[in-house]
């Protein structure tokens, strides 16, 4: 989900005109809201009618799979195309330049892990000049938090699972 969150703002982003942006993107995030809020009562709502509780999942499938096929067949590129060679030649630069040692395939093996050096704390300044020993942790604390939050949220779902259920039990 959030890979297509972040995909999804990429691409809204691109196609956008900056002095729109801030409205498009809570256009998109307030759809995603109220599909979050209908969709459970829509999934009851196919269950009751169904009697079966695979009958979400197969809705699910379905919906992912039209998703997917939208995406990858319909929807057009979101740079122009002299953006779109420019950010091609810069790649292939780039590629060049790390070279095809032994060395540079194991860097080039844990490149994705580059972004996370956003979360490693910084030197605080203040006026100009570092402080004694003091280091920013606020970002590398909020991801933990946002991690952990998430951990038990996963983990709550476990537990709410029974064996047996069936559609009688749902409805009592």
């Amino acid at each position: 989900m959030n890979t297509a969150a972040a995909n999804t703002y990429a691409y809204l982003a691109d196609c956008t005109d900056p002095t729109r942006r801030s409205r498009i993107f809570s256009v998109y995030q307030g759809f995603l809201y109220a599909g979050t809020a209908i969709g459970p009562a829509f999934g009851g709502l196919l269950i009751r009618q169904t009697g079966d509780l695979r009958t979400v999942f197969y809705y699910a499938l379905a919906t992912h799979s039209l998703f997917t096929f939208i995406v990858c067949f319909i929807v057009p590129e979101s740079l122009a195309p002299t953006q779109l060679s420019r950010a091609k030649a810069a790649y292939n630069e780039n590629t060049i330049q790390a070279g095809r040692g032994i060395g540079k395939f194991s860097d080039r093996l844990v490149s994705f892990l580059a972004p996370l050096k956003l979360l490693i704390p910084v030197r605080v300044t203040k006026n100009g000049g570092p402080l004694k020993r003091k280091k920013d942790w606020n970002l590398t604390l909020l991801a933990v938090a946002y991690g952990l939050a998430n951990t038990l949220i996963v983990g709550e779902i476990p537990k709410t699972v029974v064996e047996g259920w069936d559609i009688d039990l749902l409805q009592s």
